[in-house]
């Protein structure tokens, strides 16, 4: 599973990369459309303009990160001390709960945001937790 969740890292990176290119490319067109929103005094049409550029720009960063921790995981999946359905369900669930976030984000849906939040933040620490429990040698 390790192998599996390393490709993924990588190739969700691809995926990063891609609504990075994306937000590139509508820049241009973002900052006149600020200009003509200021040139107007419509500070609402503004403001939701910096709004949504700032919440595709979020799902691009945070789509590179969870991608790169994937991959670091990955690397540390078979020094955790844990049982073969742990091993096989964690890179499977991380996988999960990050093509939900980026979908989340892409939608722009904080609830669905939250739960993928919450579920990659317990893996982490079921991850740091089996790496000290490994580190100390407990169970052993």
């Amino acid at each position: 599973m390790a192998d599996l969740l390393l490709t993924f890292g990588f190739c969700w990176m691809i995926v990063a990369a891609l609504l990075g290119l994306a937000l590139g490319g509508g820049h241009i067109r973002h900052r006149e459309a600020l200009a003509a929103a200021a040139r107007a005094g419509d500070l609402a049409g503004y403001n939701t303009r910096v709004d949504g550029f700032g919440a595709r720009g979020t799902a691009h960063a945070h789509a590179f990160l969870w991608s790169v921790v994937c991959i670091l995981v990955a690397l540390v999946l078979n020094r955790l001390p844990f049982g073969q359905w742990a091993l096989n369900s964690l890179p499977l669930t991380m996988m999960g709960a990050t093509v939900i976030w980026t979908g989340g984000a892409v939608i722009r849906s904080t609830p669905i945001m939250a739960v993928a939040d919450i579920v990659f933040f317990l893996l982490l620490f079921v991850v740091a937790g089996g790496l000290f429990a490994a580190s100390f040698h407990f169970g052993a």
